[in-house]
């Protein structure tokens, strides 16, 4: 799916591409910002989903990934 959602986004580093054994979710216009592995049940963030700003899908976001590797 091609939704869009908006997240808190502060860094300084970059993903720009991921390995074979991990899966791109979502990007940006600037990185990749959430991946998986393809087996395993780890996920990886890039932006902040913990931070609460208005407008802000990155808490609902993690509390997803939490419930679908329950």
């Amino acid at each position: 799916s091609s939704e869009n959602c908006y997240v808190y986004n502060h860094h300084r580093w970059t993903i720009l591409t991921v390995g074979s054994e991990l899966i791109s979710y979502a990007s940006s216009e600037n990185c990749i910002q959430f991946v998986k592995h393809i087996e395993k049940p780890h996920f990886g963030f890039q932006f902040h989903p913990e931070i609460r700003e208005p407008e802000n899908s990155g808490i609902e976001i993690f509390h997803s990934v939490l419930n679908s590797i329950r």
